[in-house]
């Protein structure tokens, strides 16, 4: 197993500023309703503290996947986070060659096409990690897609997922309910999560609830909140109403 890889002398405020240097030269470049929406500063910071939480599971080196990497983010923090042994980072979704060469070019991935709604095109064993931001929720078959990543991965390797909703998430509840627009059609609770992870050949080593603020409010309240949230996403009952789920597992050979 590929050694932990050290904390780097990257902190918050140095990986918001390079997310947001990254998003206003991508703006720039193309603009669209998508990018423009992840490119708010507490938007920004909700991704910033979610690759706080899970960057101690990347490997040192060897090979990482950024499942349904989008416009690769979390791609984009490894790299400004990484040492002086550089990860190999491949990235993958639907979109059409270059659609983010901003983030792509930055993040040095090689990005791979996907034709396919759960086969990946690579070999067994392939990756050391995967990472998966806000990509389980929007599979057609979430444990057929599960069990290919298990495929790919090697044995021990960690599995993260960031931002799965939460079946308890007042953000959702609102969506759903009142804007009756930009919700998500398939929820989870950390328990769920947890038995399809199990079912899948991975076995839970960080689930918990994550992201307490909305992140597309513009109050200046929220803006400063928003330096504390994984505080206060650990404030239980309060935790129970969070947006997601963050989740990490290892690909294991026996329960």
């Amino acid at each position: 197993m590929l050694a932990i890889v050290e904390a780097p002398q990257v902190g918050a405020r140095e990986l918001r500023d390079g997310l947001s240097d990254l998003f206003a030269r991508q703006l720039a470049k193309s603009h669209g309703d998508y990018i423009q929406y992840h490119s708010s500063k507490q938007a920004i910071a909700s991704k910033v503290n979610s690759f706080l939480e899970y960057k101690d599971y990347l490997p040192q080196d060897g090979r990482i996947l950024d499942w349904g990497c989008h416009h690769a983010p979390d791609s984009a923090m490894i790299r400004m986070s990484s040492g002086p042994n550089q990860p190999k980072i491949t990235g993958c979704d639907f979109l059409e060659p270059d659609r983010y060469k901003i983030f792509w070019d930055f993040s040095g991935i090689e990005y791979i096409r996907l034709n396919h709604i759960t086969r990946l095109p690579f070999e067994d064993n392939s990756f050391d990690c995967i990472v998966g931001s806000g990509a389980l929720e929007h599979t057609a078959r979430d444990y057929e897609s599960l069990k290919e990543l298990y495929r790919v991965l090697k044995t021990d390797g960690h599995l993260i997922i960031t931002h799965l909703p939460n079946r308890f998430s007042y953000v959702e509840f609102a969506a759903r309910h009142f804007r009756k627009s930009g919700f998500h059609r398939r929820l989870y609770s950390v328990s769920e999560i947890s038995t399809l992870l199990k079912r899948s050949g991975f076995y839970p080593v960080k689930l918990r609830r994550h992201r307490i603020l909305p992140t597309q409010s513009f109050s200046a309240v929220i803006s400063v909140l928003s330096r504390y949230e994984t505080t206060l996403d650990r404030i239980w009952p309060l935790n129970l109403l969070c947006g997601d789920i963050l989740g990490v597992a290892q690909k294991v050979d026996s329960m």
